[in-house]
């Protein structure tokens, strides 16, 4: 098993699925599985998974302020991995796997390694990450479902940054790696910083 966490916006999946077709891994993307994560949440056991999942669009990227929008999604965070290494069990019986996710937390992951070369953090800057998500074509369909679509993107990108930081301090806490990522260097590079922090999990 590898990781790649980190922002939004810094390659995870571009780099995961590039890995997996070139090593012959499956490849697991967190972002896929959330309906069916949030079906399976348990309200005892995943009390963050339920509120996040209780609270309106509106309620969530309008009202909330960044500060708890952050701490809203790292506790969500900590339950949710539960539900992710269920997932990760069943696919490594079949052969090795590289997951990737934004919701793959230092604090998180780090548990769940036998060593550090096994997963690494992907850290974009502030303007990077911003810019990147803005030319996507669907940042804008969360953010123009709630009352204030400036104020809702507005937060989300306060809440990406700061989280951002919050890994960094988790992944320095933890003793894993973490690669900055900006303008100044190509994907391609990124990626090739990657593969060689994993060289020694990586099928020969």
């Amino acid at each position: 098993m590898v990781w790649i966490g980190g922002g939004t916006s810094a390659g995870k999946t571009s780099i995961a699925r590039d890995l997996a077709r070139r090593y012959g891994l499956t490849s697991y993307h967190v972002d896929q599985h959330e309906l069916e994560h949030a079906r399976r949440r348990d309200a005892r056991r995943h009390p963050a998974m339920e509120a996040w999942n209780a609270r309106t669009l509106d309620e969530m990227w309008v009202d909330l302020p960044v500060e708890e929008l952050v701490e809203a999604t790292l506790a969500y965070s900590r339950e949710r991995i539960e539900l992710i290494a269920e997932d990760l069990r069943a696919l490594a019986a079949g052969g090795q796997v590289v997951a990737e996710g934004f919701q793959l937390t230092p604090e998180a992951v780090a548990p769940l390694l036998e060593s550090p070369r096994q997963a690494v953090w992907l850290l974009p800057t502030p303007s990077f990450q911003r810019e990147t998500l803005l030319r996507r074509p669907h940042a804008w369909a969360t953010p123009n479902l709630t009352r204030d679509p400036e104020r809702a993107q507005a937060n989300r990108s306060g809440r990406d940054a700061l989280l951002v930081e919050r890994f960094r301090e988790q992944a320095l806490a933890a003793g894993v790696r973490v690669i900055e990522v900006d303008a100044s260097r190509p994907l391609t590079a990124v990626e090739a910083a990657v593969e060689a922090h994993f060289r020694p999990h990586l099928p020969v």
